[in-house]
This record gives C-alpha cells, structure tokens and sequence, in this order.
C-alpha cells in the first residue's frame, strides 16, 4: 500500500511541477518541497539541498527579471525554513550546502529593495549566532565566507539590520572577531576584510558602541597575537639557515600583513578607534617589544619582559615606519626613539587595564602596578572567544574628543605620585600654562589653543631649547676660564641633539662587524624609513638635525653622518653588502644633497672621510683592472653596463625589507640563489663588480 502511495506521490509531483526552471511557479513549488519536509532526513537530504540551491538561483533571477519573486518569498516567511533547518544540526552536508547558498544569494543579488526584504526579518543575524561545528574546518570557510560576504553589503542603510541600537546588540562584528586569530590564513584575512567593512560604515552609534564595547579586548588581543608571532620570529631566526627559510619567510610576510591591516584600519581615520588601537600599539606591543629590545640588556629582559634581539628589532621598526604613516602614532614612536623619553604623558592616552580583562582591582592590573608601569607586553585577561554577541564592554569616558580610560595613566594606578582624576585635569592645566609661556623661536609659532600634536611639538621645543641653551652656557663658560678673548657663540648645528639610549643603539648598530652587516643595514633602514615617512612632523626632524628647517637652514646630527661615511669607508675590506652601501648612500643624500646656492654643509672632518672612501675605491678599481687583465674597451663596457643596470633597478627600501633572507647572516656564494647585491662577493670577479657597482653609486 505505501508503495502505491509513493508511486502516486512521485506521478503527482511530475505532473505539478513547473517546466520552466526561473520561475515564480518553480518557487511556489519549491515552496511546497520545503513546507511538506520539516525535518532533514537520510531520504530527503538530497532533494533538500537541491531545493535551497535552486530557491537561490531563482531568487538572484527574480531580482533582475521579475519582483514578484520577491513579494512570494517574503509572503510565506520562505527564510525561516533556511534557519530551520540549520538549527537542526543536520549534517555538515546540509550545512555547507545552506551557507554556500545564502553566501551565492547574498553576493549576487544588486538590488536594495531585495537586500532590504532579505534583512528585514532578523533571520540572518538568527543564522550568524547559531552554535554551528566550528571544529570542522570546512563549516567554519562557509560561515566566515558567508559573513564576509554580508559585511560588503553594509552601508549607512543596511547597518540597521544588523546592528540593534536599542539592545545594543552587533552579532556580524562581535561572531567574526572571534576568530581573527584562527591558524588557517584565509580566516583570519577574512575577519580582517570584514571588520575593515564594519568601520568604514559612517554611523555614529554603531562605531559608538565598537568604541565603547569591542575595541579595547579586540586591539588587545590583537597586539598580542602579533607580539607572539614576532616572539616565534625570534626564536625561527635563531633556527633557519639559507637552505631553511620558508618558515622564517612566513613570519615575515605575516607581520608584513599586519602592519597592513593596521594601516588600513588608522587610513579609514575613525578618531575613537585610532586613538585606542594606537594606544595599544605604543604602550603593549612597539614599545615593550620593539624599541626596548633595541638595547640589549640582559639583565631588563625576563619572563614578565619578553624580548627579541636588536637586530629583528631595527628590521621590524624599519617596517614599522615604511609602512605605517598616522601622525599621531608615527610622531609619539619617532619622538621616543629620538629622545628616549618613554612617559608620552604630554600626548598619549591612558592606558586601559581593561583591556586586558580587569578593572582597577583585578589581579592583572595590581601584579602591574607592583612593577610601578602598566606598560608591557603582557596578555589579555580574556581571548575574544568569550565575548557574546550582547558583550558589555570596559566603561571609558570621552572627553574633549579623546578617549580616555577610567583607571590610572603610564606610571601606575595611583599614578608615580598617586595621582587620580582630579589631578589628570591639574596636571592638564598646568601643561597649557607652560606651553603658553613658550616664546616664539626658531621659526616655531606658538598657537593659542594648541591640538594635542602641537602640545607634543611645543613639550619637544621647550625640552630642546633648554638643552641647547645650558649646552651653551657650559660652553661658553669654559672658554671663558681657557681664554680672555670675546667668547664666540657656538653655532646652533655644531651642539649635540638629545641624546638616547635608543639613538646610542642605533648608532652602535652601524658598525659593519666581520662579514655580517646586518645591524647596519637595519640601522640605516631605520633611518631612512624615519626621515622619509610622509605622517612625521618635520618640525621634529628639525628638531634633531635631519632635515632643512623652514629658514632655510641646514643642521646635520655630525655623529650620524660620521657613522654613515665610516660605512663607505668599511666597504674597502669587503665586508659590507652592495645593497647596504646603496641605502647608505641614499641616507647620506637625503641628509646632505641641497641646491648649489645654498653651498656645502659638511664639515671638514666629513669631507675627508668621504674622500678617503672614494679614493680607496679608486684604488680598489684599479687593483682589480690590473688583476683581471681587462683592456679599456672591455672595462668601460664593463662599467656602462652595471650604470644602465641601477638606472633601470633602483632600490626601493619598502621592497627590500620584505626580504626574510636579510635577517641571516650574509651569504658568500652564489650557490644559495640570493641576488649578487644582498650578499658578499665570491672571488675576484665578483669584488671587481662589488666596486665598479659602489664607484656608480658615490659618483652618481
């Protein structure tokens, strides 16, 4: 008997179902498959998922062809059935099946009005924070792939459908952050994409409540995963030789990638956001991590202080700098590094003890405070996994426009003095009174109500012109004890600049030592990606000698220039690289290059070393013309063709330093496939190309 009721089911169905396949009549019988299959069976999976996949196709048709697809669709509540069979736990089959067709309808379907009708019932914020198996790798591409492709439909219309203001309440953005650091990469690029959505969108009260709700652990947890990813870079570089590097070029690339992501994230210009993703950034990954591990001292560095060697640390800072350009990031790291002063009490945010999972009585805050700082490179109370779709935050207030966290500030809860709330605003206060008594002076203007980075630049001048001016009474009192003659004012770009323990680290690091130049290339990269960022304010690099002020004038850091002729000098014995020598060299002109009428800035001490490092490459040439036995024709043939070869391939230094091989000792041979200007010359030959290449480069 069931099986004549099977038979006249099935002669039924052929009888009913449409022919045309795009159809409103194909999608009410559709309607009927769905409707008389509640349950997802073993006998009925198959025509299941092909129903869903067909529904799709004749949604993304009726789009574009007939609106009365639509009206049908949204008549009998049709996506609640996606939504119920989904909550069935049916099978990873069903489920891939389901978001591979939502993630389809969703991408192809152009029309507004249709987004708007598939949005308008809350059944995909329903389906975003199902409890699907995210331990089946395949499951989770769907579902990030699925919310990555509803993250590019946001736009100041559609973010009401899933951000709920009133239950303030954000399933797409706070599901996806979970897993921003997921093993497999293409996860982890697709939470970065869609979050990169999410913050572009211009609505206030959604970026309120990321401000307020999700910014904080996400930023924290973030800085984390990248300082681990630099702590596994440390300890693979200790590890790889030229023959094993896919590991340590991995590294490389994904620290590239985060730097990016970050660029991209402060380039959207969000304030709120910046402001304490930067504050992150400074105060729990570049300064603890980085630019303390410029210095290294064994005895500052221990479990609760992770660091890595000075030289990934140049090379990482370099990156940092080429790739990175907000001034409000770039000047506060710059302005450290050249001055070594690390409280930025005059222009930073406070840090947040909440990020990091607590408020200000939780142990993680008070095992910090016992250490005097909150600043380190420390974990998260909490991973992301934790927050809800419905998360509470860390309270913060906003004031003047800045974020400013509840609890204490760099130096400690109670603040070095047990300062609280109250004493912020006095010590705020009395900062204004200072800078108003600032006078206007080499060619600094001071304003009347200064933004935060002028405060930074008018703290930087006051600092220098304090120094410079004791630098000259010191001065001008010992000729006056050496000397009765008229004391002679010394000039402003013969005294010392600040001097730091990180520019000390800097300088040091530029001494070639026996074949292995790697500290100094990444020294003079550093340099080079400092003075070039396009986000730093020159007047700090007026400040320090590094570029032409705007009088005019040129002040050269003497000690610098040195150390970068005493390069040029080294490269004689053979143990510098062709590629550090080319970035020397465009450090030096940076510096030093100025138009003919503004005549010669380099001391006598500089002219002499640089005529000595020419002169011995002359030398060097004529050693190596004589060996080889080359007639003049053959030289100069020699010679034109490695001249048209730099003109054709510059050195660009953000390329250069995505190369991993950097960070190993240089190679001698050519057997290791590493270009002929990353490494040390291999016989003869290849010296005699070394110097005619380094003869283009200081003649040219």
């Amino acid at each position: 008997m069931s099986f004549l009721q099977r038979q006249r089911n099935f002669w039924n169905e052929m009888l009913w179902k449409p022919k045309k396949h795009l159809s409103l009549d194909q999608l009410k019988y559709h309607y009927t498959v769905i409707e008389r299959n509640p349950a997802v069976t073993e006998a009925n999976k198959k025509l299941l998922v092909e129903t869903f996949r067909s529904i799709a196709e004749i949604l993304i048709w009726g789009d574009q062809n007939d609106s009365s697809v639509f009206d049908f669709f949204l008549e009998k509540n049709m996506q609640s059935y996606f939504l119920r069979i989904l909550s069935q736990h049916c099978g990873r089959y069903m489920v891939l099946q389901l978001l591979q067709t939502l993630s389809i309808l969703f991408e192809n379907i152009r029309n507004e009005t249709s987004i708007y009708y598939l949005l308008s019932n809350n059944h995909v914020n329903s389906i975003i924070v199902l409890k699907l198996d995210f331990s089946d790798e395949e499951v989770l591409a769907y579902y990030i792939s699925f919310l990555k492709t509803l993250s590019f439909k946001l736009n100041k219309h559609t973010i009401h459908f899933f951000y709920n203001e009133h239950l303030r309440d954000f399933p797409l953005y706070t599901e996806a952050i979970k897993f921003f650091n997921h093993p497999e990469s293409m996860v982890r690029i697709a939470v970065r994409t869609l979050t990169l959505n999410v913050y572009k969108v211009e609505d206030k009260n959604m970026l309120e409540y990321i401000r307020s709700k999700t910014a904080a652990p996400y930023f924290s947890n973030l800085v984390w995963f990248i300082g681990n990813h630099v702590l596994e870079l440390d300890d693979s570089l200790k590890k790889a030789d030229h023959l094993h590097t896919s590991k340590l070029e991995s590294l490389v690339a994904e620290h590239l990638d985060h730097l990016h992501y970050i660029h991209d994230i402060l380039c959207l210009d969000v304030s709120s956001l910046n402001e304490i993703l930067i504050d992150h950034l400074l105060n729990r990954l570049f300064i603890p991590l980085y630019v303390n591990s410029m210095c290294e001292v064994p005895s500052c560095h221990d479990d609760e202080n992770p660091h890595i060697s000075s030289k990934i640390a140049l090379f990482l800072l370099s990156q940092v700098f080429l790739i990175l350009s907000t001034p409000m990031l770039i000047n506060q790291l710059s302005f450290l590094i050249l001055t070594g002063d690390q409280s930025l009490s005059l222009f930073s945010s406070l840090s947040d003890p909440a990020a990091n999972g607590g408020g200000v009585d939780s142990p993680k805050h008070r095992r910090n405070s016992s250490r005097g700082s909150i600043r380190g490179f420390i974990p998260p109370e909490e991973p992301l996994s934790f927050i809800s779709s419905k998360s509470h935050g860390n309270p913060m207030k906003v004031q003047d426009g800045r974020v400013h966290y509840e609890v204490a500030t760099e130096m400690g809860p109670a603040g070095a003095n047990g300062q609280d709330e109250g004493s912020s605003t006095e010590s705020q206060s009395h900062m204004k009174e200072q800078l108003s008594a600032i006078p206007e002076c080499d060619g600094f203007v001071v304003i009347e109500s200064p933004s935060e980075q002028e405060k930074m630049m008018l703290a930087l001048q006051r600092k220098l012109m304090i120094d410079r001016q004791r630098k000259r009474e010191e001065e001008g009192g010992e000729r006056e004890e050496e000397s009765s003659e008229p004391v002679k004012i010394t000039p402003v770009h013969s005294l010392p600049i600040i001097s730091s323990q990180f520019i000390d680290s800097v300088l040091t690091s530029m001494i070639p030592q026996s074949n292995d130049d790697s500290s100094c290339l990444f020294a003079i990269s550093l340099v080079y990606a400092i003075i070039s960022n396009e986000g730093i304010d020159g007047r700090l690099l007026e400040a320090f000698s590094l570029v032409k002020d705007n009088k005019g004038r040129f002040y050269l850091h003497d000690e610098l220039v040195g150390r970068l002729l005493s390069v040029l000098e080294a490269s004689a014995i053979s143990s510098v690289r062709l590629v550090t020598l080319h970035l020397c060299l465009m450090v030096l002109k940076l510096l030093i290059d100025v138009p003919p009428k503004d005549g010669d800035h380099l001391t006598d001490h500089h002219k002499k070393k640089l005529e000595r490092a020419t002169g011995e490459s002359c030398r060097q040439l004529a050693k190596y013309f004589k060996t080889l036995g080359s007639n003049d024709d053959t030289f100069l043939e020699m010679f034109e063709d490695e001249y048209y070869h730099e003109l054709r391939f510059r050195l660009q230094p953000n390329h250069l330093l995505m190369d991993s091989a950097l960070l190993l000792p240089p190679a001698d041979t050519p057997m290791t496939g590493i270009d002929f200007t990353r490494r040390l010359p291999c016989g003869d030959t290849e010296k005699a190309r070394m110097v005619k290449e380094f003869s283009i480069f200081i003649i040219f």
